[in-house]
């Protein structure tokens, strides 16, 4: 792990942090450049992004504060430290969503349109904050294993606990990589092909939910149960598949009716 990417007279870059800004502007880039190729205002999606940002931090920080209630209502004030950490990838992502639709939706945009344009590279900027980010701060570690590719953490400011230190786990912060990089160049390839607004998003919501349905079970850390051997985020996980199925068959009966 690499925590610290670099220091200037005392200032920390911190690499988990550099690497969801390089996913943002990625994204951003890509998507504003292919905007005009779809029919849509590049400066729009521009805008929306900024409040995909706000969402992801006020979601992924609110997600993260319920998980921790406890440690919150000992220490109020640790709620706004928000630069010592403490972000849930899922509070993040549904805020971002919602945040980007109800901004579309005062700017009377077409959201579905909006939405299929930043899907499309989702999956990339998501494969950049999990290998850059996340395997590089030693969060979102997974289970022992014997296997080849297990990967060790020694460094005592990774999030991985003391009795995980030192032997090899799952490297599930890059299985998420590659899940991210899997859906991107699914969609390069069936974006020329799809039949209606919205399939795009819900082609991401459904492989995302799944993917990560299965990488949980690799996942390790305290507090991720749920239901028995069911965590959280696979419950989530569930939640996510249901919705992109939703919008899939939603902009398909919507078309059947006009």
């Amino acid at each position: 792990m690499h925590p610290v990417l670099l220091e200037i007279f005392g200032l920390k870059f911190h690499t988990y942090g550099v690497a969801m800004a390089t996913a943002f502007i990625v994204s951003i880039l890509l998507a504003s450049r292919r905007a005009p190729k779809e029919g849509l205002d590049p400066n729009v999606v521009i805008d929306t992004t900024f409040w995909i940002f706000v969402g992801t931090l006020l979601g992924g920080r609110i997600a993260f504060i319920l998980e921790h209630i406890g440690d919150y209502l000992n220490h109020p004030l640790d709620i706004l430290k928000i630069w010592k950490g403490g972000l849930v990838f899922y509070g993040g992502f549904f805020g971002a969503i919602l945040l980007s639709y109800i901004f579309l939706r005062t700017k009377r945009a077409p959201i579905m349109k909006y939405f299929d344009i930043l899907f499309s590279y989702a999956g990339l900027g998501y494969a950049i904050h999990r290998a850059g980010g996340c395997f590089m701060a030693g969060c979102c570690y997974g289970k022992p294993t014997d296997l080849p590719w297990g990967v060790v953490f020694r460094d005592p400011r990774s999030q991985v606990p003391p009795e995980l230190r030192g032997i090899p786990l799952h490297p599930t912060q890059l299985y998420e990589a590659l899940n991210g990089l899997l859906i991107f160049l699914l969609i390069l390839v069936f974006r020329n092909r799809r039949q209606r607004d919205g399939d795009i998003s819900a082609f991401f919501l459904v492989m995302y939910g799944v993917n990560r349905f299965i990488i949980e079970f690799f996942r390790a850390g305290l507090g991720r149960e749920y239901f028995g051997p069911i965590s959280v985020a696979q419950a989530i996980s569930v939640g996510t598949f249901l919705f992109g199925l939703g919008i899939f068959l939603g902009v398909r009966r919507k078309r059947g009716t006009e």
